[in-house]
């Protein structure tokens, strides 16, 4: 018996077969974080397949987001969600940078979403992925015809909100995942 969050929980077999999975997936990821040469485990399965990090921040993309788009340029918090936004709503670096060539520094107060949706349709319809394939983020029905327009939409009316001062303000995580939440198109997952 153990007691989370004031409740009482019983693990089961699958719980603690779960947490053993997660921590050999864990020596798996530090093994090679240390430079160890492989093979970082005797487990099968661990040693054949692909899995996601323990720690949602340790992955590729997500160093990218906190490397190049969060940490760079202008840190006052209405930027900076903005480029976490623009770059969560794609998720895919290729995407990112494209914008960034194309563009240059992406910044809110430069916004014109008509220049951004004009590139992403010319990617697109040359046949270039802009998504991420990780994870779906449904469009949400904002009035355009493509996905991406709709999410550059989106984008446009969070930033409008003035959603930046509403999270600087919110007095706890649950309260900021609760603005969050209240977009279309966002899920539990990415809020």
């Amino acid at each position: 018996m153990i007691i989370v969050a004031g409740r009482r929980l019983t693990p089961t077999e699958v719980f603690d077969t779960y947490w053993r999975f997660a921590a050999r997936r864990q020596q798996v990821y530090e093994a090679r974080l240390h430079g160890e040469a492989p093979p970082w485990t005797t487990d099968p399965i661990l040693a054949s397949y692909r899995f996601t990090n323990c720690y949602r921040a340790a992955d590729r993309v997500s160093q990218y987001l906190i490397k190049n788009v969060i940490y760079r340029h202008d840190q006052e918090p209405e930027e900076v969600l903005f480029r976490i936004l623009l770059f969560r709503f794609f998720n895919r670096i290729s995407t990112w940078e494209l914008l960034c060539s194309t563009l240059g520094e992406l910044t809110w107060a430069e916004f014109q979403l008509n220049r951004y949706d004009q590139v992403l349709s010319r990617a697109s319809a040359a046949g270039g992925r802009i998504y991420s394939a990780a994870y779906v983020i449904p469009s949400p029905r904002l009035g355009a015809f493509r996905k991406h327009t709709n999410h550059l939409l989106l984008l446009q009316r969070m930033m409008r909100s003035r959603l930046s001062h509403s999270l600087s303000a919110a007095a706890s995580m649950v309260d900021a995942f609760h603005l969050l939440r209240s977009h279309p198109g966002l899920g539990d997952f990415l809020a």
